[in-house]
């Protein structure tokens, strides 16, 4: 297969790869705005650099912060993390269940990128709010089979009526692929669906002359508000389902309410023990002239605050209307109302006794100087905030293999634990981030390391009294990693020695210390620990030996026999094959444990819409970790999963997609993979056959110029090793 190659002389060979690079220029200046993830030797790996933002690393700190509520406007304050963006269903699907406008969705995808700050969606798929029904619900909706309620605020479609509830899936899937097409999903924070009550909220709350036509709607007979109440929680319950199904990725805010007549909305643990922390819940009134001043600690505090052994969320808080510190008067935070106290004692009400991590605020409040101290105490209180102190380090000269220990003391003086989801399938768990260190040279990381965290940071919760932090020690032991070593057995190598807080899903999530001193890197979120830690002693190189094709492992075999065990259900994604692609392909999934293969499975994949691709496996119950190498590409290992017995399990690997180029199964790309490329590419468009349908890396059923460039796209180094 290599003479073509062998035969050139080695200016040939120099020319041969010059034309390829300049002939891959133009795919490449196309692919470079997508979101790539690359391997690299561990002595080439460039720092963590954020996504260009405006706002203070504090202030952008996954899972909590500041926003502006319903709108992309009044962002310019530093503390205020994003807006709310609208979505209309009828002002996108006018015409067709099938097919987008373009301007109303060119209109979206411009609210949510062009303000360089995050947005959560807010679906408005209710008669109410100022907006008329053309734009609130499509024009074919409403003459279709849809069960609609016809009451004196506007008519609602039944939450429950299955009609209604594929029509609406069929929208929220077609809507996630079209922001993922237009690259603007890592700009949404969260969703808050519409689930069918007033203000797209879980309200059951009619008036009375409406309450005959919700009961006969729901086959309710006589006054029967729990048959009501069940039904109603039925139906909302499959509503956030759907929203779960078609945007996979997000999580959900559920905007809570009541009702006037006796019980109402009652789903929300049942969301939370399927979910997890891929669903929220929000309080809607804060502020309101009402006795409690909107204050929901009865209920957001249980369900959001630390308690051992016990299913928690994130939680939210949104105003009942402007203050009248900005010239707002009828409206909310009057001391002079029932509630009795103003925009800062409410405030400091809810920061103590809610366990909040998302505040929305009105543009007056976001805006109007009257407010502005108190909205800053809000976003340095809110949710989790970290300050690391007294780092210290058993030494910071020692030598190839030795051993390090590390101690830090922490403090958290927000109102939350330090929670982060841990992604397995469709439920998120409450989990602990994650300590990382790299040892970096000369501005580039030669070592990266992740170590887990006691006790767990999602243990980590701050007391109710005003100010009062949480505190507690980490110890950390490790042995120095020899591709930290000289090339010199008698040399020796300085670094810098930083560490920080990550993700447990691999996605390289990092929450941001508060941290004052000029050790805080703010811009890669990380604190420098060691200025000068030196590694005495020759190292080792820092990727390992490539493995030949003859000398891969034989496959394990799959125990106990019979396809018995535990059902895996796991999602993945192939750089650069997008939605749309064929239905199947093929990969190879190994679990090990201890470091050694367990198990190692061949199976087919399936496409999903989205561009991903789902698979089934069983699996004995246990502690593994899992690795995935597809039919062309570098192998990829995941996180620590944990299959269960008698229980779902899932595994959502999509933010890690594979990375193509390995043609010759060796988990390397190099010059040889490239060469094989080559021999393929007789022609603009190679038709794909059975010899050659390996060197389709993005499944369009031909080889061409886009092949390559995603191939070259990760051949960052002379010789690339995939992970093992």
């Amino acid at each position: 297969m290599l003479d073509f190659w062998q035969k050139l002389s080695p200016a040939k060979k120099i020319a041969l790869l010059g034309g390829l690079l300049l002939v891959a220029c133009l795919p490449l200046v196309i692919l470079s705005a997508q979101r790539t993830q690359t391997y690299r030797s561990e002595a080439e790996q460039a720092p963590f650099s954020q996504s260009a933002s405006i706002i203070p690393a504090r202030y952008d700190n996954p899972g909590q912060g500041v926003f502006v509520c319903h709108t992309p406007s009044s962002m310019g304050k530093a503390y205020i993390k994003g807006g709310g963006v609208i979505v209309f269903w009828g002002k996108l699907q006018p015409q067709s269940p099938d097919q987008f406008d373009q301007a109303a969705l060119d209109e979206l995808v411009g609210q949510i990128k062009d303000h360089g700050k995050k947005v959560y969606l807010h679906f408005m798929i209710y008669p109410e709010g100022g907006h008329s029904y053309a734009e609130t619900y499509p024009n074919w909706l409403h003459p279709s089979n849809v069960q609609w309620i016809k009451t004196s605020v506007g008519d609602f479609p039944a939450p429950w009526d299955t009609a209604y509830q594929q029509k609406l899936q069929k929208f929220l899937t077609l809507l996630n692929q079209a922001l993922a097409q237009r690259q603007v999903g890592d700009k949404v924070e969260y969703l808050e669906p519409a689930s069918g009550g007033r203000f797209g909220t879980t309200h059951l709350y009619f008036r009375e002359d409406d309450f005959g036509q919700w009961m006969k709607a729901a086959g309710c007979n006589g006054p029967d508000y729990q048959c009501l109440s069940q039904k109603y929680t039925q139906g909302v319950n499959k509503i956030y389902e759907l929203y779960n199904q078609a945007f996979p990725d997000y999580p959900l805010m559920l905007v809570s309410g009541s009702a006037l007549h006796g019980p109402g909305y009652s789903g929300f643990n049942q969301l939370l023990q399927r979910y997890g922390l891929k669903v929220m819940i929000k309080g809607a009134g804060l502020g309101t002239r009402e006795s409690d001043c909107g204050i929901r600690a009865s209920l957001l505090n249980p369900l959001c605050r630390y308690a051992a052994n016990k299913e928690v969320t994130k939680c939210g808080q949104e105003p009942w209307g402007p203050s009248i510190n900005c010239n707002n008067p009828n409206m909310g935070f009057d001391p002079a109302s029932a509630c009795g106290k103003n925009y800062d004692q409410v405030y400091r009400d809810s920061l103590k006794n809610e366990a909040i991590s998302y505040y929305c605020l009105y543009t007056h409040d976001a805006g109007c100087a009257e407010s502005q101290a108190v909205n800053q105490l809000v976003a340095d209180s809110l949710g989790a905030q970290i300050r690391l102190a007294n780092p210290q380090l058993s030494t910071t000269d020692l030598r190839v293999n030795d051993p390090l220990s590390i101690t830090l003391r922490w403090f958290n003086c927000g109102s939350t634990a330090l929670n982060v989801p841990l992604k397995q399938g469709e439920k998120w768990s409450a989990s602990s981030y994650k300590l990382f260190l790299e040892f970096v040279q000369n501005g580039q990381i030669r070592h990266y390391q992740e170590l887990a965290i006691n006790p767990p940071t999602n243990t980590w919760q701050p007391k109710t009294s005003a100010g009062d932090c949480f505190e507690t020690n980490s110890s950390f032991n490790l042995n120095i990693s020899t591709v930290l070593g000289s090339s010199q057995t008698s040399g020796q190598e300085t670094y810098q020695l930083f560490a920080g807080l990550t993700d447990p899903n691999g996605e390289k999530r990092r929450f941001a210390l508060i941290n004052p001193e000029a050790a805080n890197d703010t811009q890669n979120r990380r604190y420098l620990l060691a200025n000068n830690f030196v590694v005495r002693g020759q190292g080792s190189p820092a990727s390992p030996t490539p493995t030949s094709p003859a000398s891969q492992p034989t496959l394990a075999p799959l125990t106990p026999p019979g396809g018995e065990g535990e059902e895996l259900v796991f999602r993945i994604k192939f750089s650069g094959v997008a939605a749309g692609a064929p239905g199947t392909a093929d990969l190879n999934l190994i679990f090990k444990q201890d470091g050694i293969t367990k198990y190692q499975w061949p199976i087919p994949v399936s496409a999903l819409d989205n561009g991903a691709y789902t698979g089934t496996v069983n699996v004995p119950p246990g502690v593994y970790t899992p690795c995935i190498k597809g039919w062309a590409h570098l192998q990829r290992c995941f996180e620590d999963i944990k299959i269960f017995a008698d229980a779902p399990n899932g595994a959502n690997w999509i933010k890690k997609p594979l990375l193509p180029g390995d043609f010759d199964s060796s988990n390397t790309l190099d010059i040889v993979d490239l060469v094989l490329l080559i021999e393929k590419y007789t022609s603009l468009r190679v038709p794909v056959n059975d010899q050659n349908k390996k060197f389709d890396v993005n499944l369009d059923n031909r080889i061409d110029i886009f092949d390559i460039a995603l191939v070259l796209q990760n051949y960052t180094a002379l010789s690339v090793e995939g992970e093992e």
